[in-house]
């Protein structure tokens, strides 16, 4: 079964939950097989994409597929905070840095006036620019990310890839109408009511023995819920300690280092 969810959507959390409530593997990294404190085992149950054209996972041979049968979860946060958090994020990484300022040789306001498409202009670029850096405080990418979408093209592009990516998720439910959406906001808010959804639609569409019975489920939902802080804890410092590797924007994966 997949899971869909764009970027900065609060997938490591429900995949966490989902693991704990069906103690079957939903992770995708050695690092969180080792840290979460589900006692998941094999088989696999969920597999996480945030690209609906996923080769690595098979979504892409499912799509000529007449029976519109593809059984996934769409998890769902508002696109004005999944899109901004995801840029913004990645600003912070020492890529980013090298694909638009062409990194930290060359005489820095040269770079950002040369990769900005400007001419120099008088006191040469913003200084936050100047100074941007991995470790760069969110508030002054923020403003670079306002400053960006403003001057310039490429950057605007990045965007509108990132709400292609974004929509063709969505798109994607609609049409393989197999499956069900859960909103970040509603995990977030209500978690108990998010997890019974979900366990009903596993209830409904077992595979074999994949699926625990749905009375497992629920004794395990109830048990995370009382443990509440101890594992949203675990699961956020997993998440906060891996490698900023997952995710990275589509339009600078697919075409941003071409003409830097």
């Amino acid at each position: 079964m997949y899971l869909l969810a764009y970027p900065r959507s609060g997938s490591s959390w429900l995949r966490y939950c989902l693991e704990f409530i069906t103690k079957r593997r939903a992770g995708d990294s050695p690092l969180e097989q080792s840290t979460w404190d589900t006692m998941a085992e094999e088989p696999r149950l969920i597999y996480l994409t945030h690209d609906w054209n996923d080769h690595g996972y098979g979504i892409y041979q499912h799509l000529d597929d007449t029976s519109g049968m593809i059984k996934h979860i769409l998890l769902v946060r508002n696109y004005k905070e999944a899109v901004m958090s995801q840029m913004i994020n990645f600003m912070s990484e020492e890529r980013f840095l090298q694909i638009y300022f062409g990194g930290f040789e060359e005489d820095r306001d040269y770079q950002v006036t040369r990769s900005l498409g400007m001419l120099p202009a008088a006191g040469g670029a913003p200084e936050f620019l100047q100074n941007l850096t991995p470790s760069s405080p969110l508030r002054d990418r923020v403003c670079a990310f306002e400053y960006l979408i403003n001057t310039t093209y490429r950057f605007r592009e990045m965007l509108r890839a990132e709400l292609e990516q974004y929509y063709n998720l969505i798109a994607m439910h609609h049409i393989r109408n197999a499956g069900i959406m859960i909103r970040y906001e509603d995990l977030i808010t209500d978690l108990e009511s998010s997890l019974t959804k979900i366990i009903n639609y596993l209830h409904n569409n077992r595979a074999g023995c994949f699926v625990p019975p749905i009375q497992e489920m629920e004794h395990n939902m109830q048990q995370l819920l009382k443990n509440y802080e101890h594992h949203r804890n675990i699961c956020l410092s997993h998440y906060k300690s891996e490698p900023k590797t997952r995710g990275k924007p589509q339009y600078l994966a697919a075409s941003a280092l071409q003409g830097v």
